[in-house]
């Protein structure tokens, strides 16, 4: 048998929650290029608690502080899309579920009517850790 390299077929791996929020914030024009690391390191520190992250970049002088606030709401909206498709589709009542909160709750969350607070998005965070696939196996060819 002959090992080959793996074939790519798509899988390009997912973005970390730290990458995904990076990214918004850089295709918004509100980080440069260069920072998206640092970004993404301040936002996986933080489990993407938006305020926190926001405080953080503007004391690192990442971003000024008079875009803080445009920072907050695109980091909340980036976990919170970054959570949900990472948690795939979950039933409304398995998402209260795991949030511990009301079924309508839940489908709020969903339609983005209602934010996830902190704790919400640590159970979110874990649970979505649970879900990771794991890596592509090399396709193995006969000699």
């Amino acid at each position: 048998m002959i090992l080959s390299k793996p074939v790519s077929r798509g899988n390009i791996p997912a973005p970390t929650l730290g990458q995904a929020c990076a990214s918004v914030l850089f295709l918004r024009g509100l980080i440069a290029e260069k920072d998206e690391g640092l970004i993404a390191e301040v936002v996986t520190r933080f489990m993407g608690d938006a305020e926190p992250i926001a405080c953080e970049l503007t004391r690192r002088c990442l971003i000024s502080g008079q875009n803080e606030a445009a920072v907050t709401e695109y980091i909340r909206r980036a976990v919170r899309r970054f959570l949900l498709k990472t948690n795939g589709r979950l039933a409304d009542e398995d998402l209260a579920r795991l949030l511990g909160v009301e079924v309508s709750v839940a489908r709020r969350i969903k339609k983005g009517t209602h934010n996830l607070d902190s704790e919400q998005i640590k159970k979110l965070a874990a649970h979505a850790s649970t879900l990771v696939a794991p890596a592509p196996q090399p396709i193995l060819k006969s000699a």
